[in-house]
């Protein structure tokens, strides 16, 4: 329960003693100091994250050094170098919000960074998941010693690739797969709950005062 609930319901908006708006601000700065950290913080964890994957599967090819798996490789790869890419430019480009001014003005900051820093991944969401999916299809292929000759000869696999592939992409915009992937990453999502429940809070109180 948020301060100025525990307070309206204890009654004591008729007692002599009161609450103030900078309480109220600093209640909240002091619950959302961790999380602000958090957010700002996902995307160099990304980054990280994603440089690891990158490297792991082009060691792959190394391993299993056929077309297919070459194939396979450089749509899986090229997913991931677009992400890093995509956040390392943000990173480079955009003013890190200032978390010592206003609190409600720090929340505002940080949502709209942290929209700007993922604005790529968010906008071709989905052509990500289906690239990536494709590539995977294939790696499993190439690593059974395959060749791009035998999947085009054996169509019903063909087809099996492409139906899954448009599968996936219409899948991934669906709010059950979205949940999922939020599920990947439980304590970034969290944290920006929690921000945006507490901006939230301060707009209503806001309103409350005029």
């Amino acid at each position: 329960m948020d301060l100025k609930t525990l307070l309206d319901n204890a009654s004591w908006d008729s007692s002599e003693l009161s609450y103030t708006s900078s309480s109220l601000k600093a209640d909240i700065r002091k619950k959302t100091e961790a999380p602000m950290l958090r957010v700002l913080g996902n995307s160099k964890r990304a980054i990280i994250l994603n440089c690891i994957f990158f490297v792991a599967f082009i060691v792959v090819y190394f391993m299993v050094p056929n077309t297919i798996t070459l194939l396979a490789v450089g749509l899986v790869v090229l997913c991931y170098l677009s992400m890093i890419s995509s956040l390392v430019y943000a990173r480079s480009t955009l003013k890190a919000p200032n978390l010592n001014q206003d609190i409600k003005g720090a929340l505002q900051d940080i949502i709209r960074y942290d929209a700007a820093i993922n604005a790529f991944q968010c906008n071709y969401f989905s052509w990500i998941i289906t690239t990536a999916y494709a590539g995977g299809f294939l790696l499993g292929l190439g690593i059974k010693g395959r060749t791009l000759s035998e999947l085009i000869e054996k169509w019903p696999l063909l087809i099996f690739w492409v139906v899954g592939g448009i599968a996936i992409f219409y899948l991934s915009k669906t709010k059950g797969f979205r949940r999922f992937n939020r599920s990947m990453n439980p304590s970034y999502f969290n944290s920006k709950d929690i921000i945006k429940t507490q901006l939230q809070l301060l707009n209503e109180e806001e309103n409350e005062m005029e």
